[in-house]
């Protein structure tokens, strides 16, 4: 096992953490797009399709823990804790795709209607 020292890791977090918020934008981008999306994200996309109450980031958190529990009953005594990491890590890529979906209507919405005054004015 290769030693990283702690400066390093931490430097790998951070570009870990700030990636995902980049695929999160991206997945907002695809699905609003209607370019549809990953098979990983679409189990939670067809469950905020069903049930609007809770958006596709908070499906996606959900749907990533019950994949971890998974990984803990098939792995069993395999699992690593440093694996539970990814708890946490869920609960920042559904917050940040939450985020970024909603920054991505409210864009829309507002081009739409500035867009809309514009045309008014023209004519």
């Amino acid at each position: 096992m290769i030693k990283v020292s702690k400066k390093e890791l931490a430097r790998r977090y951070t570009l870990f953490v700030i990636s995902l918020f980049f695929i999160a934008l991206g997945i907002a981008f695809t699905k609003h797009g209607e370019l549809g999306v990953s098979p990983i994200s679409s189990v939670a996309n067809i469950l905020s399709c069903k049930f609007t109450s809770m958006s596709l980031g908070t499906w996606l958190v959900i749907w990533n823990c019950v994949m971890i529990a998974g990984q803990i009953i098939i792995l069993r005594r395999d699992f690593k804790l440093i694996q539970l990491l990814q708890v946490p890590l869920s609960f920042v890529f559904g917050s940040y795709l939450t985020s970024c979906l909603y920054a991505y209507l409210r864009t829309i919405l507002t081009s739409s209607l500035l867009t809309a005054v514009q045309y008014k004015y023209i004519i």
